[in-house]
């Protein structure tokens, strides 16, 4: 499932209503602790601007699996 800023904003709204448990919320759609609460920090803090998942935040997790050189830090087969 693609997980927009307005699915992501329904699920806290509704976990903060009390319709809905965060126990339920993570078993209907597969949510983990780390994700749901991620979730929850940056709707508290900027509201459903901080549920889009930016160009920025998709640059940072893929230079975290990186090398300093942007290379993948597991070497490949013909690296071997």
């Amino acid at each position: 499932m693609r997980w927009t800023a307005r699915r992501k904003e329904e699920i806290i709204v509704s976990l903060e209503a009390g319709l809905i448990t965060i126990a339920d919320a993570q078993k209907r759609y597969g949510l983990s602790d780390e994700e749901l609460a991620a979730w929850r920090r940056d709707y508290a803090a900027h509201g459903r601007p901080g549920l889009h998942v930016t160009k920025l935040k998709q640059t940072h997790r893929s230079h975290k699996r990186k090398g300093r050189r942007g290379r993948d830090l597991v070497p490949t087969a013909a690296e071997r």
